[in-house]
């Protein structure tokens, strides 16, 4: 089961700090594999941010929208686990991180 894309995309600068975080796959995943142990945002790939989940099984994509703003000049890590499971059981089988960087904060 693979990526199909991810939003912002790896790599991306000047990132709007107000972001929604997703992640498109290639088949239909079961709900319940996607929570707050299975998709989460890190700063600086380390410190979790909160954050609330959800997934759109039409589009078969996850959704992370952070509680606050996101810090400018800040990289941030987006990672999906191993244990995401599509709609046949198969999982993920490894865990998929994409970085991005925030841009200038409001004036």
């Amino acid at each position: 089961m693979a990526i199909e894309y991810t939003n912002p995309r790896d790599g991306e600068t000047g990132v709007s700090f107000i972001v929604t975080i997703y992640v498109t796959f290639r088949r239909d995943i079961k709900a319940s594999s996607i929570n707050e142990k299975t998709f989460k945002a890190l700063e600086k790939g380390i410190q979790e941010i909160p954050g609330r989940i959800s997934y759109d099984r039409e589009t078969n994509t996850a959704v992370f929208i952070p509680k606050n703003m996101l810090r400018p000049h800040t990289t941030y890590t987006a990672r999906v686990t191993a244990d995401i499971e599509d709609t046949v059981g198969n999982k993920l089988g490894t865990d998929y991180e994409w970085t991005f960087t925030i841009g200038p904060g409001p004036d």
